[in-house]
């Protein structure tokens, strides 16, 4: 995840002075799954050095990933914002293709040399994506997306980490997410400041998403702070008790139907995609920056 630095006067400060590509390599370990990644050999946080050090929250969406490898099951391809380093998309990259993205420049060229170092079986792609300024950086990227229809899974650990950072990211992900209504936001996600714990549901909601923590992840991390992992979906399958897996989903409105269950299913697939256009239109324009 990179960021800039909240406070008086930070925007009057060249980015590129608080940058350097002093890396050193280290192992990360999610589950049984094992990484060699570069980082950062300073612990400095300043301005947007942040993506190039390992947060808490992409540890606890990492372990999540390894644990329950279902969500990544049949997946056609995932997408990890404000990817960083790399450790939640890459594990996700054990499994299937995966979209890696960061907004900042040098950041990218880390996340690109951590993506060769942790090649497998399937394709890694790293593309620059600012969530603020982002229409035609974000079309790019949904062109890259199978069938250029939006992603199954998309990924995030520690990028709502300011009240000013949440309503370009639930619309980013609200756009990337808009074609297939049965895709899934998996967010790592470590507790600050309550403002900010409230305002991720309430700008979800916005663009009509619905966040839930799922059951099992609250867990303490370094600063005696807790984190946690949230599922993202729209909210209108999420009430309709949608399955927790997007593709279990898919697979039961192929299926030979005739339950209640099912026709819910298929009822909220076929409505997904129009209140989701509506949304990718209405970001696309500028009216949603």
């Amino acid at each position: 995840m990179s960021k800039g630095k909240e406070g008086d006067g930070a925007e009057s400060f060249e980015a590129g002075l608080f940058l350097n590509e002093d890396y050193e390599e280290r192992t990360f370990r999610a589950g049984s799954q094992t990484l060699q990644l570069l980082c950062s050999a300073s612990a400095s946080t300043d301005y947007d050095l942040t993506g190039q050090i390992m947060w808490p929250a992409a540890q606890l969406l990492a372990d999540h990933l390894a644990a329950n490898t279902h969500i990544l099951a049949g997946c056609a391809c995932a997408l990890e914002l404000g990817s960083g380093l790399g450790f939640p998309g890459l594990i996700a990259a054990q499994h299937c293709p995966v979209i890696l993205t960061d907004h900042n420049a040098v950041v990218l060229r880390v996340l690109e040399r951590n993506a060769g170092l942790n090649r497998g079986l399937h394709s890694i792609k790293c593309m620059q994506l600012d969530w603020e300024d982002n229409s035609d950086a974000l079309s790019d990227v949904l062109l890259q997306s199978p069938d250029r229809q939006g992603f199954d899974v998309l990924l995030g650990s520690d990028v709502a980490y300011s009240l000013k950072a949440l309503p370009s990211l639930f619309k980013t992900a609200a756009a990337l997410m808009s074609k297939r209504p049965s895709s899934v936001f998996m967010l790592g996600y470590v507790s600050r400041a309550a403002s900010i714990d409230r305002g991720i549901s309430l700008e979800a909601a916005a663009v009509g998403l619905r966040t839930r923590m799922v059951p099992g992840t609250k867990k303490a991390v370094p600063g005696g702070l807790e984190g946690a992992v949230y599922e993202v979906r729209w909210a209108h399958l999420a009430k309709a008790g949608t399955v927790a897996n997007g593709r279990e989903a898919t697979q039961g409105r192929r299926g030979a139907g005739g339950s209640c269950a099912q026709t819910g299913v298929i009822l909220a697939a076929t409505l997904g995609p129009l209140f989701a256009g509506v949304a990718l239109s209405y970001f696309l324009s500028g009216s949603a920056r």
